[in-house]
């Protein structure tokens, strides 16, 4: 009976602080925009970045112990919207921006300094402006206001793609007895691109000039942009499997917690293909890996439902 008690005095409790909260009052929005001349080139992308300021509600225990009074200041907040005035362009999902030099990458101790609410909040979104010049605004609202920022679309305006890196030498012709295969089914790769593109390329390891694994995140603007795969293939009497293997310098999430923010990231696919008469045999398979999820393809009816589900059927491009 006293157990019981004592749960339903907690439950009273936790429930007390719970109505007790508000939300935080937001009464002014800045804007800013990355790069900061606020002109980019058709089909590029801008940086746009909020602020929110306003009375900061205090929790149950900052009044039970302190000041009572709410306090005028920053506030981060999840409730923003942003649009674009015109319809010109597009607008990425919000995600929190990562500043020059700031040292978000993963681990329990990145995770316990931010805290839940700062890893969680989110501060920028990503404009992707049309292919006609012009001025066009994004717009931010936050509850009952409203802020906007204007963005000039211009040819003239220093592009943000250009290869500034190093430059690695060509590959050497291959004498690999497979390379065959995994030049005959290589991929088409759409590769979506974040707001910093170079994180997103598929790299090669040694993109930055070196083989040191912590200082890709830093070597971003510097390391050779050049596209590179990696492939192997491995035979058994019936089939081979043609892995190709997609790196990238950085793996960023607009939720920069433990395990989804680090440099160093391995993607790629796994085709099955089934020796048969001729020189290139039957694909079967093709299985995809991103982070931990694994999506398969069929080219055989008889393949069905097993591990994994089978999630459509593989396209091909000129058969």
């Amino acid at each position: 009976m006293l157990k019981r008690t004592s749960v339903s005095i907690l439950l009273a409790f936790a429930i007390s602080i719970s109505t007790i909260y508000a939300q935080d009052n937001v009464t002014e929005i800045k804007l800013s925009v990355l790069p900061k001349t606020a002109k980019i080139r058709p089909h590029e992308t801008a940086i746009i970045k909020t602020e929110f300021y306003g009375t900061k509600k205090k929790g149950f225990l900052e009044r039970l112990i302190g000041d009572a009074a709410d306090s005028k200041t920053k506030i981060s907040s999840n409730t923003w919207k942003a649009a674009i005035s015109n319809n010109a362009g597009s607008l990425s999902k919000p995600f929190l921006f990562q500043e020059e030099g700031e040292k978000t990458k993963s681990g329990f101790g990145n995770f316990i300094r931010q805290g839940l609410g700062a890893a969680a909040s989110k501060d920028s979104v990503l404009y992707t402006a049309p292919g006609k010049p012009g001025k066009y605004s994004v717009k931010i609202t936050n509850g009952g206001l409203t802020e906007e920022i204007a963005i000039e679309v211009s040819n003239s305006a220093q592009s943000s793609g250009s290869d500034k890196g190093i430059a690695l030498l060509p590959e050497p012709e291959t004498t690999d007895l497979y390379f065959y295969l995994a030049e005959y089914y290589a991929p088409f790769i759409a590769q979506e691109t974040w707001f910093n593109p170079a994180a997103d390329h598929l790299l090669r390891f040694d993109f930055d000039g070196d083989w040191k694994a912590d200082n890709n995140w830093e070597s971003l603007d510097e390391g050779s942009t050049q596209a590179y795969v990696y492939y192997t293939v491995m035979e058994t009497q019936t089939h081979w499997f043609v892995i190709y293997n997609f790196f990238h310098a950085r793996d960023y999430s607009d939720v920069c917690i433990v395990g989804t923010c680090h440099e160093n990231d391995n993607e790629g696919l796994i085709l099955t293909v089934r020796k048969n008469e001729s020189k290139f045999g039957s694909l079967e398979v093709m299985e995809t890996l991103a982070h931990n999820n694994i999506y398969s393809y069929s080219n055989d009816k008889s393949i069905k439902k097993g591990i994994h589900d089978i999630d459509g059927k593989i396209e091909f491009y000129e058969k």
